[in-house]
């Protein structure tokens, strides 16, 4: 499937921390099921809040000719592309998009500015843990 793959920073510590605690889980599917929905909703809420890990997005250079000002939101198709999955074996998930210009935008590029979409604030990772306790207790019952 041809897309664009995003890093996260962190992303790589928190997916190690992650995959040793849901060893100790019996279902970790279930939990990564209900962690990728919630990053996903994180994701959505950057579009309609307009801003990235350090703040606003900076606006558009110019208003559209159709009207609108919307960062990243001229016609709802990069937003609309984001997809969250659960890997196979449910230890791991991604949320991602097939859009080809999402990079550029994402990270910058020439005199397109950076406007990170796809980011985890690092109060989520405190909400994974309690999530995660939450099915352990579960589990041990």
């Amino acid at each position: 499937m041809p897309g664009v793959r995003i890093r996260i920073d962190g992303a790589r510590q928190l997916s190690k921390k992650l995959e040793m605690a849901m060893r100790r889980i019996k279902h970790p599917t279930s939990f990564m099921h209900v962690a990728m929905a919630r990053s996903y909703r994180e994701v959505m809420r950057h579009f309609e809040q307009e801003q990235g890990p350090a703040g606003r997005w900076r606006p558009l250079a110019q208003p559209r000719e159709r009207g609108g000002t919307k960062v990243l939101q001229d016609t709802g198709r990069l937003k609309g592309s984001i997809r969250h999955r659960v890997l196979k074996g449910g230890k791991a998930g991604m949320i991602f998009t097939n859009i080809k210009y999402a990079l550029q935008h994402q990270r910058g590029k020439g005199w397109l500015p950076a406007r990170p979409f796809i980011w985890l604030p690092k109060g989520l990772l405190k909400k994974f843990a309690g999530m995660y306790a939450k099915f352990a207790r579960k589990d041990l019952k």
